[in-house]
């Protein structure tokens, strides 16, 4: 297994879980067999943050990037970058996007298909820690204590 904590896990079709960790690795398990079907590597400092969307698996890491790898091949697709900090909480949001929550402050929301920032939403006092997606809004959880919503469609 992992050599070091154990930050995130992503389940995913096909009975196989994912895991992220400090050691800098993510690795793919198959869930029945307790199996390791591979090492997914690529980051250069521990790896925080998991979420798939659009049929991909995509990491933050405190090496302040994001990602995007093949599910299936465990190979890197392409890096997502513009965070300042540590990309601690991803989540898959409405309309084909991800949203990806930073030690930076701010939440930023990315178009899966073109790989790119369509967004980035600033409020928060402190590093957003934690990020979920309900009733068609996005929610940011922060050191500063606050929880904000967010419309990602409209940029706010």
């Amino acid at each position: 297994g992992h050599d070091e904590i154990v930050w995130a896990l992503q389940p995913a079709p096909g009975g196989r879980l994912f895991s992220a960790s400090a050691d800098r690795t993510i690795r793919a398990w198959d869930v029945a067999s307790a199996r390791c079907l591979g090492v997914l590597s690529g980051h250069t400092r521990p790896v925080l943050a998991l979420a798939l969307a659009g049929g991909r698996l995509f990491s933050g890491s405190y090496d302040h990037r994001i990602i995007e790898w093949c599910p299936e091949s465990f190979r890197t697709l392409r890096t997502l970058e513009g965070h300042h900090d540590a990309v601690r909480a991803l989540a898959t949001a409405p309309g084909g996007r991800l949203v990806s929550g930073s030690y930076d402050a701010s939440v930023r929301v990315w178009d899966v298909e073109a790989g790119a920032c369509c967004g980035v939403l600033v409020g928060h006092a402190g590093p957003v820690r934690a990020l979920a997606v309900c009733a068609g809004a996005v929610f940011s959880g922060s050191y500063d204590a606050s929880i904000r919503a967010w419309d990602v469609e409209a940029n706010r």
